[in-house]
């Protein structure tokens, strides 16, 4: 139906939990809802909203994508994060009143 179709349209954020984000891994699961993929239809509806932009910080907002590959492209962005590692520390004078910091 129209109505089921508007409402797989939207993501729900509640608080403790995200709804409504299901996949569309299955098509022809919901009567009546084309859910194959389509390069045209995503052509035509995907598209990046920039929200912020800086040196250090990007806030963008991508509509029209299936909630899996967000999460996808999500994970990908946090694995390029450069981070760094403490291995070693060497005190050479501890003057503070805690012995062991």
């Amino acid at each position: 139906s129209i109505m089921a179709s508007r409402d797989r349209s939207k993501i729900y954020l509640k608080p403790y939990i995200v709804d409504n984000a299901q996949s569309t891994d299955s098509p022809g699961s919901v009567p009546d809802c084309d859910d194959s993929w389509n390069f045209k239809s995503f052509k035509k509806h995907f598209r990046i909203d920039m929200v912020s932009l800086s040196y250090d910080v990007a806030e963008f907002d991508m509509i029209g994508l299936d909630p899996a590959i967000a999460n996808a492209i999500r994970r990908v962005l946090i694995a390029e994060v450069p981070t760094m590692a403490i291995e070693k520390v060497f005190i050479h004078n501890n003057t503070s009143i805690i012995q062991d910091e």
